[in-house]
């Protein structure tokens, strides 16, 4: 059963509630929580790792705009993710998500 799409503003919020806060395990090992399913934010959960806080906290943002995206009804826009974290230099969720969104509306 598929969803309706939600909004920008409410799959974000969404997406921000369902990956939960970093967590640091050791000095070189920190953690956070987020669902298996991007569409389910509701759904069974992973645990994503990463060497340093920054990495960390990277992976988070980037794992937020994955789910905020599927959410709206988009699917497969890895690339476009990708592009705006790194050609364009933004380090937010709610940042990469509007980049996003330009880039498949093009």
């Amino acid at each position: 059963m598929t969803r309706p799409a939600m909004s920008k503003t409410a799959a974000l919020k969404a997406a921000q509630a369902a990956c939960g806060r970093i967590i640091r395990r050791s000095s070189t090992d920190y953690v956070f929580y987020a669902p298996f399913y991007d569409t389910r934010p509701d759904g069974p959960s992973t645990e994503l790792q990463a060497s340093d806080y920054w990495k960390c906290r990277a992976r988070r943002t980037h794992k937020v705009a994955h789910i905020a995206l599927a959410l709206m009804g988009i699917d497969d826009a890895d690339y476009q993710i990708e592009r705006a974290a790194a050609v364009a230099g933004e380090t937010t969720a709610r940042g990469i998500l509007e980049r996003a969104l330009m880039e498949i509306r093009r």
